[in-house]
Parts: C-alpha cells; sequence; structure tokens
C-alpha cells in the first residue's frame, strides 16, 4: 500500500499469524516502497497496476496447484480488488481477496486527508518526502528537481504535480479516476465464479467514506461487510476486548497468501494479547523510537499497529475467509 512496506509491523505480524496457521506467505512491495527505489527510475504512483498483475501472475506461475489468496489494506486493499478484476483477462486463478478499508474514489479520500486529522496528512507527507529523498538519492540525474515539490505541505498540491509532472497524467482529476474503484471497475470480478471476494469497511473510517461502498458494482462473488465502528483498518470494539468477530480455529490448507498493505491502522496496544510477536514487534518500535529515528506519529503507529492477538477483529476475519 501507499507509504507501507513489506516490513510494516502489522503486516509481519499478520503474515506470522497465518505462517502459523499453515500458509505460504508472500509479502509485496509496491514500486519505492520498502528498500525498492532504486530498482526502477519511474515513480510509484498508484495507476501502475499492470506491474503488480505481472507480480501475481510469476507468483502463480512459480507455485502451481496452490489456491492463491489476495489481501491488502488500504490502498493495498485497493490494487488486490483491480488485480481480480484483470485476474480472469491475465490468467491467474484467485481463490480468495479480501480488502480491508479499501480506497474507493482516490478523490474523496485525498479531500478527506486535506480537511480532517492534521497528525494523519503530516504523517503521510512526512513518509512520502521521505520516499521522494530516497528516489533522488538512487536516480540524482532524473530527480534533481525535486526540491520544488518537497517543500510543498499540500497533498493535493503534491499529487498534482507529480502525476502530471512525472507520471504523464493530463490533470490531476483523471489521475484520481484511473484508480477507482466505483461504477463498473469492479464489474469484471462477476467472471471468477469460483472466487470469494470480501471488503470489509467501517461509517467512522476518517480515511475512506463508507458511502463510496454504494457506488461499487455488486456480483455474487463479492460481499461487503460494514460496521457502524473500526476505524481506518481497526475494528476493535473497545477496551473491554471484544470484536465483532468471534473467535475461529482455521485448520491449515496448502495456499499462497499475497499481502500488501498500509501501515495506518486503529489498533490499541492496551487490550491486545500477549504473545512473542506483538512483545518483539512493541521492543522494536520502542527501540526505534528511543533512537530517534521516527516522528511522533510514527512512533503512535508503531506501537498501536504492531501485535496481532486473537482479539484483533480484522485479523479473525481473514483468517475466517482465508481458510474458505
Amino acid at each position: 500500500g501507499w507509504e507501507g512496506s513489506a516490513n510494516s509491523l502489522y503486516l509481519l505480524s499478520l503474515g506470522q499469524n497465518l505462517f502459523d496457521a499453515g500458509y505460504d506467505v508472500v509479502r509485496l512491495n509496491l514500486r519505492d516502497h520498502g528498500d525498492s527505489h532504486h530498482l526502477n527510475s519511474g515513480l510509484f504512483h498508484s495507476c501502475r497496476i499492470a506491474e503488480v498483475v505481472g507480480a501475481v501472475r510469476e507468483l502463480q506461475r512459480q507455485h502451481p496447484g496452490q489456491r492463491l489468496v489476495l489481501a491488502g489494506f488500504s490502498l493495498g486493499g485497493n490494487f488486490c480488488l483491480r488485480v481480480g478484476a484483470r485476474a480472469a483477462a491475465a490468467g491467474i486463478a484467485v481463490s480468495r481477496i479480501v480488502a480491508v478499508c479499501p480506497v474507493i474514489d482516490p478523490e474523496h479520500t485525498l479531500a478527506r486527508l486535506e480537511s480532517g486529522w492534521a497528525l494523519y496528512r503530516e504523517y503521510f507527507v512526512w513518509k512520502w518526502r521521505r520516499s521522494l529523498r530516497r528516489k533522488r538519492e538512487a536516480w540524482p540525474d532524473v530527480y534533481h528537481s525535486l526540491d520544488d515539490i518537497l517543500e510543498l505541505g499540500n497533498l493535493t498540491e503534491m499529487t498534482h504535480r507529480l502525476a502530471c509532472g512525472y507520471g504523464g497524467f493530463p490533470s490531476l482529476p483523471e489521475y484520481l479516476r484511473g484508480y477507482a474503484l466505483v461504477d463498473r471497475a469492479l464489474e469484471p470480478l462477476a467472471a471468477l465464479r469460483d472466487t470469494r471476494v470480501r471488503i470489509i469497511a467501517a461509517d467512522d473510517d476518517p480515511i475512506i467514506p463508507a458511502v463510496d461502498l454504494e457506488r461499487i458494482a455488486r456480483s455474487s462473488v463479492l460481499t461487503i461487510t460494514r460496521t457502524r465502528y473500526g476505524g481506518h483498518c481497526g475494528f476493535y470494539d473497545g477496551v473491554a476486548g471484544s470484536t465483532w468477530v468471534e473467535p475461529s480455529e482455521v485448520a491449515p490448507r496448502k495456499a499462497t497468501v499475497a499481502l500488501a498493505g498500509i501501515g495506518t491502522s486503529g489498533f490499541r496496544s492496551d487490550v491486545m494479547d500477549g504473545g512473542e510477536q506483538a512483545a518483539t514487534a512493541r521492543r522494536t518500535a520502542a527501540s526505534a523510537s528511543r533512537e530517534g529515528r521516527l516522528p511522533r506519529m510514527e512512533r503512535c503507529m508503531g506501537t498501536t499497529s504492531m501485535g496481532v492477538g486473537r482479539r484483533i477483529a480484522w485479523v479473525q476475519n481473514e483468517r475466517e475467509i482465508v481458510a474458505g
């Protein structure tokens, strides 16, 4: 997902949960995410869906005979659904797709980020600037003139300048429409008759307007779970420890799960299950915080999104769905 990576703590935790349950897990870095800035000269943008389809197709080629499950969060969920919409044409057989709080209408999400909680906006601006600096370090001859964009603090203007100046899009609205899930974008999912697709979203998501769910093309393979509470990829029901998904056991299955995500979760560290995975992640986040390697928002995200225990609702939900 956008400015997340294969090493995001919540993704590592979920991957460990699935691996322990018997799944082969592949964590996918999108272009310019994680340590990948040096691999391609072109900048990441959210319409680069063809290379993600290609990666998933290659993954299935390398693991014939295994069920393929795609799971993603926020922009990662958006990518998973778009891969699903292109799966039949690309010759990809997908068993399950789970998208948690996927970006549905990017124009509305961008507006929410600009007008909503300042800490979210500052967090994304900080991470985007860091990514752009890494890109410039890897390709100095191509991106020597990024200084004026790096000085901007407005996500809309940054997106416009980069999409049109480096992505080749004629306008910001055309770019944003290019990866929207509304209207007919997900109609091709109907051709995946043996696939189960599930979108999980919350009415109180501060970034993704739940009303946009009504603009998604419905099909018999698609189920939408919409809850009153859950925030952005959180779905924790309060300090008492209850969730909106009952605990369930997952029998090991022979499957490959590809995970893509973005680190903007709304978990609460004070009500998580214990466990070595969460404890290790807490120590990692605390160490990074003490060393001054993370700004305040990153420390907050690290502390609250690292542990996946049996009380975390979306993890239980995905484990149920993946098991089929």
